[in-house]
């Protein structure tokens, strides 16, 4: 185990949309706008809106929901989505 593992790391791990890809995604999938994504992804647009412009991560509904919409197009997780680190307040 690495320190960076450690049980007193202060950093937290969150995911987070990755914005070139989402651009890239809608253009193929034909969303082109947020509230036609959000009808075809199966979540709220002020949700969708919320994650677009930073105020909220992206949860694993959110996830579940996007990924079961692309399912059949190639698109991977890993593919629209990054993990970062962030120090925690202690």
């Amino acid at each position: 185990m690495s320190d960076d593992d450690t049980a007193s790391d202060t950093r937290s791990r969150i995911y987070r949309l990755r914005f070139d890809a989402w651009e890239r995604l809608c253009a193929e999938m034909g969303w082109r706008s947020p509230g036609a994504a959000s009808r075809a992804i199966g979540v709220e647009r002020s949700t969708l809106h919320r994650i677009l412009d930073g105020s909220f991560l992206p949860g694993s509904s959110f996830m579940a929901h996007l990924m079961y919409a692309v399912r059949e197009t190639g698109w991977r997780h890993e593919d629209l989505f990054e993990i970062v680190v962030r120090r925690s307040a202690v």
